[in-house]
């Protein structure tokens, strides 16, 4: 599994998700750092709980409140 880090976020990012054992890619070599650390852990907790559905073909959204996992394609 490859993992896109969207050009706004901080390069710690794929810092944390490579140092975890993800592949990550970055969309753009320099961009704004603002995303917050404490984003983080949600992303990876997610990542070890749905592996099969991420390796199948899935979209997930974070959030807040809670976390939502779509299996593609989206219908």
């Amino acid at each position: 599994m490859k993992i896109l880090v969207d050009m706004n976020l901080s390069p710690r990012w794929r810092e944390a998700l490579e140092a975890s054992g993800y592949e990550a890619v970055w969309w753009r070599d320099v961009g704004p750092a603002n995303a917050p650390d404490e984003a983080l852990p949600p992303v990876l907790e997610v990542l070890r709980r749905f592996p099969e559905a991420l390796e199948r073909g899935a979209l997930a959204v974070i959030g807040p409140e809670k976390t939502r996992l779509r299996l593609l394609p989206l219908q």
